[in-house]
């Protein structure tokens, strides 16, 4: 069905995250008849148990992580962590959140 171009590259990634081959094919043929979109054969890929496939982390310079966290802890107060693509900062209350607000909105008005 791919090389006859009834489904796309993505629409095939959505038929083989199904377990057994049976879903795959109903799948498949919905997909053509329906002309889901890819969006929609995922979901309905998930929908009919599809494996979840693991999200990968981007890989990141250790010392730049480093200097992110320092310079946002020194900013923020808060503590900060740097995982993967992720920046998180735990504020703990909103009085912490409110001044986290304020101190990036000031280094907003700085940096303009």
């Amino acid at each position: 069905m791919l090389a006859r171009g009834d489904l796309t590259e993505g629409h095939a990634r959505a038929v083989l995250s199904l377990p057994d081959d049976d879903a795959r094919r109903r799948l498949a043929r919905r997909i053509a008849e329906e002309g889901l979109t890819v969006r929609a054969a995922e979901r309905a890929a998930q929908d009919g148990g599809a494996r979840r496939r693991p999200r990968r982390s981007a890989a990141v310079d250790p010392a730049l992580a480093e200097r992110v966290r320092t310079a946002l802890e020194e900013l923020t107060g808060l503590p900060v962590r740097v995982a993967g693509s992720s920046v998180h900062i735990r504020f703990g209350d909103e009085t912490r959140l409110e001044e986290l607000a304020e101190a990036l909105e000031l280094t907003g008005r700085h940096a303009a």
